[in-house]
């Protein structure tokens, strides 16, 4: 689904802040990621949804034509229904989603895309950046497992895989990660009412042109020295995605 913004001069000149460039004829991903609490049933249609407050890098809401369009497309989204001893149940889970854009003459053409579901992380502490490593000039971009428990606790909080400035050993930002993550819990999926344990990656960017966890990963950079494995290519922006989630999003076209 695409939406044409149209007359709104303050409105692109902000989208444009935000989107990267790329060919006129194709869309392009931009830094705007929004959140929304579901509950599903057990058909997998969602029987309530509510977009979670958003704020850009500027501190400002969302402009409410994108809001308009957030809400009815991620109304429309049906999932593979959770299960429990093999029955269809109801469940509840937190939907992210990105907004790409696309030239159309003198306006941008704007549509939401999923990014993945999973339980919604209560970030507290910001991770810091490590002084060490801004005195050396070195960036990254880090993936990390996690474990949310039912009670929302955060465990097994483990390296999958580190990308720094000249493969330089990632030690130091992944110790600031865990230590931001100390204050962290989460809003639990749940199946029939009930929290679950689910699994999340989680990434992590260190720029030093952006604050921690900035939604736009630094490029260039290359496989850490200490990284357990090959960075993977993901474009999730800076929200957890569940890998055992109950709830999987049927393909639809965005």
């Amino acid at each position: 689904m695409k939406f044409a913004i149209a007359g709104i001069v303050a409105l692109l000149a902000a989208l444009a802040t935000h989107a990267d460039q790329g060919n006129a004829d194709t869309w392009t991903r931009s830094g705007m990621y929004v959140t929304a609490t579901v509950d599903v049933d057990a058909t997998g249609k969602i029987q309530h949804m509510e977009l979670l407050p958003f704020r850009d890098n500027r501190g400002r809401d969302l402009a409410p034509s994108l809001r308009s369009l957030a809400e009815s497309t991620m109304a429309k989204w049906e999932f593979v229904p959770a299960t429990l001893n093999g029955h269809p149940v109801p469940a509840h889970t937190f939907v992210n989603a990105v907004f790409e854009f696309k030239a159309h003459g003198n306006d941008l053409d704007a549509r939401v895309v999923s990014t993945g579901n999973g339980p919604k992380l209560i970030k507290a502490d910001a991770p810091q950046y490590p002084l060490d490593m801004i005195h050396a000039r070195v960036q990254a971009n880090l993936t990390l497992l996690v474990i949310v428990q039912p009670s929302g606790k955060l465990t097994d909080i483990t390296l999958e895989s580190a990308q720094t400035t000249h493969g330089y050993p990632a030690a130091e930002f992944f110790r600031s990660a865990k230590n931001a993550m100390a204050s962290w819990h989460a809003q639990p999926e749940t199946v029939q009412g009930h929290p679950i344990e689910t699994r999340l990656r989680l990434p992590f960017h260190y720029s030093l042109d952006n604050n921690p966890n900035s939604q736009q990963p630094p490029a260039g950079l290359t496989r850490a020295s200490d990284s357990p494995a090959a960075p993977m290519q993901t474009d999730i922006g800076t929200e957890a995605v569940a890998l055992d989630s109950p709830l999987q999003l049927r393909p639809t076209a965005p």
